[in-house]
């Protein structure tokens, strides 16, 4: 049996609790939630995609420095 990654399965089990939470939830009724909800953005300013660069070759290098049973217990986890 074949797995996918860590990330896929969480992205999917927090898409289907932000669905649930929006078919159940008062706030969102009517046209004046949706209307809200159409005008966020997905996109990531400059300068936090940046950062976000930056966090992830830290913590690379910093998983890469760890042992191995160390590192596969963090990705894991």
């Amino acid at each position: 049996m074949r797995r996918g990654s860590v990330a896929t399965w969480t992205l999917t089990i927090t898409r289907n609790l932000a669905i649930d939470a929006l078919r159940s939830g008062d706030q969102f009724h009517g046209s004046g939630g949706r209307a809200f909800l159409d005008l966020i953005s997905s996109e990531r300013l400059p300068d936090d995609a940046a950062a976000m660069s930056e966090s992830v070759a830290q913590a690379r290098s910093a998983l890469a420095a760890l042992p191995m049973d160390q590192r596969r217990a963090i990705v894991l986890a």
